[in-house]
């Protein structure tokens, strides 16, 4: 019978560090995010501090800065939403508002 060999574990001294997956699909910089939406680039780096507006955090590649575009459009979605809601809500206080301007006037 024969013995089975050890294999000895070869041990890389400096192994490379795990490879960064970056998200698949269209990506925007941030140059393209200041044109799209009309601001300043120090105005996107308050947007990314801001939780309130829940922006989609970025991915480095190179030191530079990029988002992925279905998560940008799920924000502008949210952000139209959140517009129209408060539009509808500042509509219905106006109206009770103006009726009540309106009994003032003919009280008067």
């Amino acid at each position: 019978m024969r013995k089975a060999k050890k294999r000895r574990e070869r041990r890389v001294k400096n192994p490379s560090p795990p490879k960064k997956i970056y998200p698949p699909g269209p990506r925007l910089s941030a140059p393209m995010l200041s044109r799209r939406f009309n601001i300043t680039p120090r105005t996107l780096d308050r947007w990314i501090l801001d939780p309130r507006l829940d922006f989609p955090k970025p991915f480095y590649i190179l030191q530079r800065r990029y988002w992925d575009e279905p998560q940008i459009e799920e924000f502008e979605e949210r952000r139209r939403a959140a517009r129209a809601a408060d539009h509808m809500r500042t509509v219905r206080l106006a109206k009770p508002a103006q009726a009540a301007l309106q009994a003032a006037r003919r009280d008067g």
